[in-house]
């Protein structure tokens, strides 16, 4: 019983936050002169839908919120209180109470000082909202909840007809939360066994707890007419004898303090982090290492649960089905090979169980598939309050939400598009009065894309602002040594230089607006997913960066070589062609390095074996080598290899789980014949190869 109602309110908990999500949605596209009355209703709805569910899971606190969220909606959606751009902010900052809330019911901890104190003022501004539009008149505005003086148990048996009567039960609940803070329990005791179940009867016992100042018969009147004398039982709870009475309580019950006094202290509690460094106990960055960890691992257990849609669920199944006929099939066709007639079937059921497995596969990785939309939707806000902040006019432009990523990546892939997007609004876009004397329009353009190509996944953040400066970037690496002063490179070679670890000092942040800080970081976690960056710029007119990501992390695309004895796999969107050179044309540099002139670019040829230590191929010699043609970062190079073996998808393994991170590798796969291929990792190759070579084993 427990893990089904664990199980109740992690599904609450999940339906919250999406409501929550669609609030703030609603919220940003709002247009105040003529606001949709869909969209009133939706904010309602929402509110609504989660005050319900709170109180029957046992959420309280939520409740009482997003009651009084929901007495300042009402007139909204009636027309009776104007949605404007201060009644925005303010439920915007009901939204933000509201994500603190869930977050601590799913967390068990309690809600932080500064969260306590946000939910007081929003507090304020809502019911002082809900007052002003008090029109008598008309239809008075809902009365605030009696203060909680008391509580009631309450056990209430449906009648039996209940359902004949068209008594709507949510109504008499409803009535109910009217009354305080009610929480329910439906009891099964009362449920007979499935074959003496007679539909039209209603069987259903509930368990309430009310905290409320209003008399025992305003509560009996709530049941009036579902009440038969023999199915309620109301009982007047003495809180202080069951239960040391809160200091808050008995100070505002003498009238020593009032609740927002007692609410205003509460918000001032130092939490256990602030606590410890006080008492000289830890550091302050110790403390916030250990909020930062704590919230990675939430925000890890959040991301552990995927909601699948039915359809595709069904699809599936219908699958499995086929899969089971037709291995029934091949088993009656294996006890007939010794006919013509057997085997022709047997190799028909073949055929479509292989068709079928791949089906199979596909539908499977398109369960773990979710919408990017789920990134983006976090945007609308942050980048409403950045431009806020930053004095920008900033029009944010979203497309292509329904392109499906795999849930692994999603939560992987915020911190770098934040990034870039933080990037664009504070070094990208130029001040209003900048782009009006460039001829701009005043009011910037940032756009979110996401689109599928070709076995990838593009996501493109693009701004319209001043753009990246080449000359610049290339002039700050030659200062920091980090190419030839005369350095010959192409525009991505150059971009690609804003990733470099360290590129982005204090003064080049100046000269270079910024655009390097952090980005190697960017680039790090898009190589983990598989992917790359791609950065087009023109100055004066914006930049796009595109990430490049695999569609899902299970499964790859690969082209596979022999090595010698081995085999490997190179990542499909990475090559780029394959060829082989003419004698000679493999050139000899520093020694034992070597570069081949590629249609007039020269670009490195890796020796594999010499990189990865491998020792010696059982070719060699030149004439019999193959050159594979590989990209990432802005950067080509031609790896050399006995055989191209040919294109097929591989399933990756994680090399670290099963056995250790090794460099140039970036997983394993297991082919058809039962050997192990290593996936190799092309940027980490192509980086190996500018270091020092290894001494040959």
């Amino acid at each position: 019983m427990a893990d089904a109602m664990d199980a109740f309110k992690e599904s609450f908990l999940e339906e919250s936050t999406e409501l929550v999500d669609g609030m703030e949605a609603v919220l940003l596209k709002l247009d105040f002169a003529n606001p949709e009355v869909e969209d009133l209703h939706t904010l309602f709805r929402a509110a609504h839908s989660i005050k319900g569910n709170a109180a029957t899971f046992g959420f309280p606190a939520i409740a009482a919120f997003t009651h009084q969220l929901e007495s300042t909606l009402e007139p909204v959606r009636q027309g009776r209180l104007a949605m404007t751009p201060e009644l925005q902010e303010i439920l915007l900052g009901a939204v933000d109470v509201l994500r603190a809330h869930l977050g601590q019911a799913r967390s068990g901890s309690a809600l932080q000082p500064r969260d306590l104190a946000n939910e007081a003022t929003t507090l304020q501004e809502l019911a002082r909202l809900a007052q002003g539009t008090a029109a008598p008149a008309a239809r008075p505005a809902p009365a605030p909840p009696p203060p909680s003086l008391g509580a009631y148990q309450i056990r209430f048996q449906a009648p039996l007809d209940l359902f004949r009567r068209g008594i709507n039960l949510e109504r008499i609940f409803r009535d109910l939360e009217k009354l305080g803070t009610a929480r329910f329990w439906l009891d099964p005791a009362t449920l007979p066994p499935l074959d003496g179940l007679e539909p039209e009867d209603c069987h259903l016992l509930w368990n309430i707890h009310l905290e409320t100042g209003a008399p025992l018969a305003d509560v009996e009147e709530v049941f009036e007419f579902v009440n038969d004398g023999a199915n309620l039982a109301i009982k007047p709870l003495d809180e202080k004898a069951d239960r040391v009475p809160l200091l808050g309580e008995i100070l505002v019950g003498s009238g020593e303090v009032s609740p927002h006094q007692v609410q205003d202290a509460l918000s001032r509690q130092a939490n256990i982090g602030d606590l410890l460094v006080e008492m000289g106990a830890a550091r302050p960055e110790a403390v916030a290492k250990a909020v930062e960890q704590q919230q990675k691992k939430r925000t890890q257990v959040e991301a552990s649960t995927l909601r699948v849609a039915t359809d595709k669920i069904d699809k599936l199944v219908n699958l499995v089905g086929e899969i089971v006929i037709t291995q029934t099939m091949l088993a009656q066709s294996a006890q007939e090979m010794a006919t013509a007639h057997g085997i022709a079937r047997f190799n028909e059921a073949l055929v479509a169980l292989e068709r079928l497995t791949r089906e199979l596969q596909e539908r499977v990785m398109g369960v773990r598939m979710v919408p990017v939309e789920m990134i983006f939707s976090r945007f609308p806000r942050m980048v409403r309050e950045l431009a806020k902040q930053l004095e920008k006019d900033v029009n944010l432009v979203m497309e292509g939400q329904a392109t499906e990523l795999d849930k692994t990546f999603i939560e992987m892939l915020v911190d770098p598009i934040t990034h870039l997007v933080r990037n664009g609004l504070d070094h990208g876009l130029e001040p209003v009065e900048q782009r009006i004397a460039a001829g701009k329009p005043a009011q910037a353009t940032l756009s979110l894309k996401a689109s599928s190509r070709g076995g990838n996944i593009f996501i493109e953040i693009q701004d319209d602002g001043r753009g990246l400066d080449r000359q610049r970037i290339l002039a700050k690496a030659q200062e920091k040594g980090m190419v030839a002063a005369d350095a010959r490179m192409s525009d991505e070679e150059v971009y690609a230089l804003l990733f470099e670890p360290g590129f982005s000092t204090a003064a080049a942040v100046s000269d270079l607006s910024g655009r390097g800080v952090g980005l190697d970081v960017v680039r790090q976690n898009i190589r983990a997913l598989g992917g790359r960056v791609e950065v087009e710029s023109r100055l004066g007119a914006g930049s796009t960066f595109r990430l490049v990501l695999p569609l899902t992390m299970a499964v790859l695309d690969g082209l596979t070589v022999r090595i010698g004895t081995e085999t490997y796999v190179f990542p499909l969107s990475l090559v780029l062609e394959s060829f082989k050179p003419r004698p000679g044309s493999i050139q000899s540099i520093q020694g034992d390095r070597h570069v081949i002139n590629l249609r007039g670019s020269f670009m490195p040829v890796l020796p594999l074996e010499a990189v990865l230590s491998l020792g010696d191929r059982d070719g060699g010699r030149e004439g019999d080598d193959l050159l594979v043609v590989v990209e990432s970062d802005g950067r080509r190079a031609a790896v050399r290899v006995d055989e191209v073996l040919g294109q097929q998808q591989v399933v990756i393994k994680s090399l670290d789980t099963h056995y250790r991170k090794v460099q140039g590798i970036s997983g394993a796969t297991i082919l058809g014949d039962g050997r192990v291929a290593l996936i190799l990792d092309v940027a980490e190759l192509i980086h190996l190869e500018s270091s020092p070579l290894p001494a040959p084993v």
